[in-house]
């Protein structure tokens, strides 16, 4: 339906922000109204296109990036906070 055709372009929409910030990302209620949806909507659709929660998506996105800076010779905390970890001090 359009409505449901609606809902997956404001989905992929939410996941294009993620991955052009995903180091610092917005929050769910915060990435939910920038796409034009409620973060039921929102959430529901992204498993469903997706095949796993934001966050979850966030998470394996950060560490997937940090494994490659290490790969290239950052060290962990560099690594870390490439991808929007803290390292305690």
């Amino acid at each position: 339906s359009d409505r449901r055709s609606a809902i997956a372009r404001k989905v992929d929409h939410a996941k294009d922000i993620l991955d052009g910030d995903f180091a610092a990302p917005p929050t769910l209620e915060a990435l939910a109204r920038r796409v034009g949806l409620n973060v039921r909507y929102l959430t529901d659709g992204f498993r469903a296109r997706h095949g796993m929660t934001v966050t979850r998506y966030v998470a394996e996105r950060r560490l997937v990036l940090a494994a490659e800076l290490l790969d290239a010779g950052a060290s962990v905390g560099q690594a870390a906070g490439a991808v929007g970890y803290s390292t305690p001090h």
